[in-house]
């Protein structure tokens, strides 16, 4: 008879006069059932697992309003060191943040104090309990982007990043899950759904234009060669976005070429002069958006009457086509 089938025959009730040998059997059978919905739950359970991060990185082009500040924490997720490093504002508990995970929050404009460390006790470097303590002052309206870094091997240090140098990493992150922040927070508010009415669509974004004959040194894309020329058209086109817009969101360089040539010689011109400009703006840091570029080579022609034979006359009717085109999104300033 199988314990199981014993179990089915023991008494139902308890009976005071009972032998020893029974109440024995029947705590066994006790033992063996629960042993056995154990095993049962752990089989059901077994494989499944807690799922850390959520969403892929989606904050590229979204600016909050003046009356608050967004911190985006990072971790790349090529970090060297694994388990989770936590971060804290003002001293106040954040988030654990596992290599490949980032996360945000909302607070009011003004200086904090930033600390990290790592969960385990016995790692903290220090008596404060943080491997480091970095002092920020947040500015109106703006991302704040913090790398956490861990080259030096057990320490981690927090490094504030650029949005643009930042965004190839970021771009890779998920939503760090499963934490709780203890931050004194508000809510987020993104400029596009604070100056958008309901059921209104977004402003299409402004297109600027620089002649690219002028922008570089001919058949040159690097930085090298950008002529003065050129770096005074790059200069007073930033100088125009800041007159007509009051927030950018978002900057978005394309390179154009003529049709002489081949395809894959004008898209690698085009990628690299749209590239140059977008990093000369980025690195002036004038604007709290995102900037980005792409070449488009041939394939926006805005002179399509030209002849086709490589001639001074043709080279010079194609002028238009060698440009720089800049789209920026964002909120105009007030007429």
């Amino acid at each position: 008879m199988s314990q199981n089938a014993a179990c089915q025959h023991a008494p139902k009730r308890w009976i005071p006069s009972a032998p020893s040998w029974i109440l024995g059997g029947l705590a066994v059978c006790a033992l063996w059932l629960g042993g056995f919905s154990a095993v049962q739950a752990q089989e059901k359970t077994a494989g499944r697992q807690i799922e850390a991060l959520g969403e892929l990185y989606d904050l590229q082009n979204k600016a909050v309003t003046d009356a608050q500040s967004r911190i985006i924490f990072y971790r790349p997720i090529n970090a060297k060191q694994g388990g989770a490093a936590t971060v804290f504002i003002n001293g106040r508990y954040h988030a654990s943040l596992v290599p490949g995970a980032y996360s945000p929050v909302c607070v009011k404009p003004g200086p904090v104090n930033l600390s990290v460390r790592w969960m385990e006790v016995h790692r903290r470097a220090n008596k404060d309990g943080f491997d480091s303590i970095t002092e920020l002052p947040l500015a109106s309206g703006k991302n704040h982007v913090i790398r956490v870094n861990d080259e030096r091997g057990k320490t981690l240090e927090l490094a504030p990043v650029k949005p643009a140098d930042a965004a190839q990493e970021l771009n890779a992150t998920r939503l760090q899950l499963h934490t709780i922040s203890r931050v004194n927070a508000v809510d987020c508010v993104d400029v596009a759904a604070a100056e958008t009415p309901v059921g209104m669509p977004p402003k299409p974004p402004r297109r600027l234009q620089l002649a690219g004959d002028t922008l570089f040194a001919f058949n040159r894309g690097d930085a090298a060669g950008l002529t003065s020329q050129g770096l005074r058209a790059i200069d007073l086109l930033m100088a125009q976005i800041e007159s007509e817009f009051s927030r950018v969101e978002r900057i978005h360089v394309m390179g154009h070429t003529d049709p002489f040539g081949t395809m894959e010689l004008n898209e690698k011109l085009s990628a690299q002069r749209a590239k140059t400009v977008a990093d000369y703006i980025a690195s002036r840091g004038r604007f709290s958006g995102t900037v980005t570029s792409e070449g488009r080579g041939k394939r926006d022609l805005v002179v399509t009457t030209c002849g086709h034979e490589l001639t001074q006359t043709n080279i010079d009717c194609n002028q238009p086509n060698r440009r720089v085109s800049v789209e920026v999104t964002g909120v105009n300033r007030e007429p």
